[in-house]
């Protein structure tokens, strides 16, 4: 059984089959071929060549470094096509100059000393035996994606040390056809897979050059793909087949989408194959109609930032950078991730400003010019498949879109066999895009229901990875539906936990605030504030927090993006958020049908909430500020009550923590509400004695103080008798004070206890 736990690929018989007509050793002319690689660039004088001898697209470059390693030894494993990026600098014919990824290094040359510095120190640790080295070394230097230049020169002046596979999605895809789990790392996974077969007899002798060619030729690099909730995408893809069969599927989804790949497809085929300016021109005006139509495929402001590189860029440098973007033969990863890189540094230089071209965008220029083998990303949907279908999750972060949309290619493209049945013709990607979206949204619910004539879901949320804990898993399901979200309860339950463990997932997209009483428009919207200079006080226009995110998540709609409002209730709702809270209804976001912008009162800009922004607030149910939330504010949330866990306490000390906090909240709820209720974290991490007496002297026995202020017989009834006790009134003060002492009425302070009287105590109130 392989790693997903289905059947292992049969591979003895390809084995046996291959080696029929391939040798097991390298051939003489490819062990010749490296060697002839290896004399032309000696490795004790690698980090001495220059940029001339490192990079490609100058005069003389065939006999370059790079060159060599894309062009001349591709038999000895293939990085060939795509953009130059992947080498880290290069020269570009459109600019006439040096090259560079700009966000790492500071000129031409600076590049040269770190990459070959970087290839240096691996050729290094490898002649040293330690790979284990190896991917701190390539990550740090090289740059974690920069996988041609960290594995191939690896394979060439070390060939029986590692297979001639830069690409780490074929080395994982590998390992699992041979039923094991991929190690995390490019270097790791390529020692893992090569470790492996030389364990086994039938590869005895094979040399790794030759591993390499039967496994390409045996297409072990596309791997098996697994859904682990086979159920869940059988129902969905059945209601979209019933979905597929209506009137509404081209009329509403299909039809427009193939219109625009049809019109789009042969502009960049022109822009491509023939002259830059003609190909460019029609190229404009396609990218001017969408950001007045504004379909719901790529946002009007990611077209508004494509028509500007466009138009400012010139158009030999846009030319070559989009004819990387869409070479077949080159890795489909260091392709969007060089043309990202190239956009940025072209549109720095031409506007003043880099201008990076979201995903969306340029997966939809890769499915124009491909249709068959790729399709348009949208991260909503994909992350919403993988939590309904039981898929592996995706990368996040802003700088990984190669591997992200790497990633959803090994996702969607099986689910284009699963639809050709149900809809009774060969299925294209424009289908499966559009189950996607059909997965993801209510739109179409009158086709998601059986023939009984019960809904398919039953409104809790899609199924989420079952490592997760339950209620994380409950609520990612309630963020796939809806983009506010309130967590309430008591004091002590874990609202502000559960937020962390949900801003861990969105890997630096995420923004904290706790409001307060003196809250405000200004802090959360825009407003004046006052700015010292030298001379004289001026005041100066400034963003508030959720303006700055909003702006953060519009820039960047392949993202979701998360917004923590901790203590949401503590506020004056209505004079925080003004006039916006409408915008921020899930129908009424950027981008959605009813889509809703304000115009602000200081700066005058026209603003809108993205619908890629999660909005998540905590609330204390025990907080009396509660009964004042605005019901605007109620009606545009989910709520979602985090209770007391009492299961999650150990018992200390014989006593027994999960049936003390039962016993309590029983009685509290009794006397005041639930929403007075104690929560578990009062508790956790109790496991001595001392700690168990400061959680119940400090923290437990002052709340419920609190609770019942001036009402000592009741907060006796809840905790019992044994933890209070009645204060002595001496004789000479009773007589002094005579009548002012009312004597019906009782007071209680904390009784000290020894340690055996306190455990019985709390033995006492757990029975």
């Amino acid at each position: 059984m392989d790693a997903n736990g289905q059947p292992a690929t049969e591979w003895r018989g390809l084995l046996e089959w291959w080696l029929r007509d391939n040798p097991r050793d390298i051939p003489p002319k490819l062990e010749a071929l490296r060697q002839e690689f290896v004399a032309r660039f000696p490795r004790e004088r690698l980090r001495e060549l220059t940029l001339k001898e490192y990079a490609v697209g100058h005069a003389g470059s065939k006999e370059s470094f790079c060159y060599w390693l894309e062009w001349r030894t591709e038999e000895l494993g293939s990085v060939k096509g795509g953009s130059s990026f992947k080498w880290g600098v290069w020269w570009s014919q459109a600019s006439g100059g040096w090259s560079y990824n700009l966000g790492q290094f500071s000129d031409a040359e600076d590049a040269r000393r770190k990459l070959l510095g970087g290839v240096g120190a691996l050729l290094d640790a490898a002649a040293d035996g330690r790979y284990e080295a190896l991917d701190s070394i390539g990550d740090k230097q090289l740059g974690p994606n920069r996988n041609s230049l960290r594995a191939k020169p690896l394979s060439l002046y070390f060939p029986q040390a590692f297979l001639p596979i830069s690409n780490p999605d074929h080395l994982a895809n590998a390992l699992r056809r041979f039923g094991l789990t991929p190690e995390k790392g490019l270097h790791a996974s390529n020692r893992q897979l090569l470790d492996h077969l030389r364990r086994l007899p039938e590869f005895d002798g094979v040399h790794p050059v030759q591993i390499m060619h039967f496994l390409y030729d045996n297409g072990f690099d596309k791997g098996p793909f697994a859904f682990g909730n086979g159920a869940n995408l059988a129902a969905a893809i059945e209601a979209f087949g019933r979905f597929a069969h209506s009137e509404k599927y081209h009329s509403e989804e299909y039809d427009y989408k193939k219109a625009l790949l049809d019109e789009l497809g042969p502009v960049l085929q022109e822009l491509v194959a023939g002259a830059a300016e003609p190909g460019l021109a029609r190229l404009r005006e396609v990218a001017r109609a969408q950001v007045e139509a504004a379909n719901n495929l790529v946002t009007w402001q990611a077209w508004d930032k494509f028509r500007a590189y466009l138009e400012k860029v010139p158009p030999a440098e846009v030319k070559e950078q989009l004819a990387a973007l869409l070479d077949e033969q080159g890795d489909v990863v260091e392709r969007i991730d060089g043309f990202r890189e190239e956009v940025e540094s072209s549109t720095q230089r031409a506007l003043g400003k880099a201008e990076p071209l979201p995903l969306n965008l340029v997966s939809l220029l890769l499915m124009a010019h491909a249709p068959d083998d790729h399709i348009i990303y949208r991260r909503s949907l994909i992350d919403r498949a993988c939590v309904d279908w039981g898929a592996p999750k995706i990368s996040s972060g802003q700088r990984n879109d190669g591997v992200k949309y790497a990633q959803t290619l090994s996702l969607v493209l099986p689910l284009r066999e699963r639809l050709t049945p149900v809809l009774g013709r060969p299925a294209d990607l424009i289908d499966v895009h559009t189950l996607l979206y059909f997965n993801e949204v209510d739109t179409y619910n009158e086709f998601k229901v059986t023939d009984a004539g019960h809904a398919e879901r039953d409104g809790e949320g899609p199924i989420t990875d079952p490592e997760l804990p339950p209620f994380l898993q409950q609520l990612l399901a309630i963020a796939a539906r809806t983009r506010n979200i309130i967590l309430y309860g008591p004091p002590g339950t874990g609202k502000t936990y559960w937020v962390r463990q949900l801003q861990r997932r969105f890997d630096g997209r995420e923004a904290f605030v706790t409001f307060h009483q003196s809250f405000g428009y200004e802090d959360f919207i825009e407003g004046i504030r006052p700015g010292l200079t030298v001379d004289d006080l001026r005041y100066r226009l400034h963003d508030g927090a959720f303006k700055r995110m909003c702006d953060r998540a519009a820039e960047d709609p392949d993202n979701e993006y998360l917004f923590v409002i901790d203590e949401i209730n503590r506020a004056n709702i209505a004079k925080v958020f003004g006039e916006l809270i409408t915008l921020l209804e899930d129908d009424k976001r950027l981008g959605e049908p009813n889509e809703v912008r304000a115009t602000l009162p200081y700066s005058g800009d026209s603003f809108g909430v993205p619908g890629n922004l999660l909005v998540v607030g905590t609330m204390n149910t025990a907080d009396r500020s509660i009964a004042l939330l605005d019901i605007a504010l109620r009606r545009r949330f989910t709520f979602v009550h985090v209770a007391p866990d009492a299961s999650l306490l150990p018992t200390v000390s014989g006593v027994d923590l999960g049936a003390v906090l039962r016993r309590l909240n029983s009685r509290i709820a009794a006397l005041l509400d639930g929403d007075h209720a104690i929560g578990h974290s009062y508790f956790l991490g109790v496991k001595t004695l001392e700690a168990l007496r400061f959680a119940w002297d400090h923290r437990v026995l002052p709340l419920l103080q609190e609770y019942f202020y001036n009402d000592a017989e009741r907060l006796a009834a809840v905790v019992g008798g044994d933890f209070l006790e009645t204060p002595p009134l001496d004789k000479a003060s009773e007589a002094a004070l005579g009548e002012l002492v009312d004597l019906d009425t009782k007071t209680y302070r904390p009784t000290a206890l020894s340690d055996e009287a306190f455990l019985a105590a709390l033995r006492e109130l757990a029975k």
